[in-house]
């Protein structure tokens, strides 16, 4: 489940910045990674969906407000209500970042994973 997901992040990133280009300044880039997404299984995932919800086990964006603002603090990227939390990895594993590329420059290579 991790490998297919971090290879559909990577793929989603890709296309997207192929279609609409890279976004600029910070506030363009983080709407950039919720509204850009792919269907799978007839739902919607985008980026955001993908790194936090799935890949670091359901867990708030470290750039949410709840990050920034500790009294603030989200319980989780998905809801209860949301079926794609089930797909949510049990115990994250923090080497994803050595394998997402968010299309920085300073991002690793891309690679298909396995």
């Amino acid at each position: 489940k991790t490998s297919f997901f971090i290879n559909v992040y990577n793929a989603l990133i890709i296309h997207a910045m192929a279609l609409r280009g890279p976004p600029n300044g910070f506030a363009a880039r983080l709407l950039f990674y919720g509204e850009v997404k792919y269907v799978i299984g007839g739902v919607e995932y985008s980026c955001n969906d993908i790194e936090n919800g799935i890949l670091r086990g359901n867990k708030a964006s470290p750039a949410s407000v709840g990050e920034i603002l500790p009294f603030m603090k989200p319980k989780g990227h998905f809801k209860e209500n949301d079926s794609r939390g089930t797909l949510a990895v049990g115990k994250p594993d923090a080497r994803i970042h050595f394998a997402l590329n968010c299309g920085a420059k300073s991002c690793p290579a891309i690679k298909v994973y396995t």
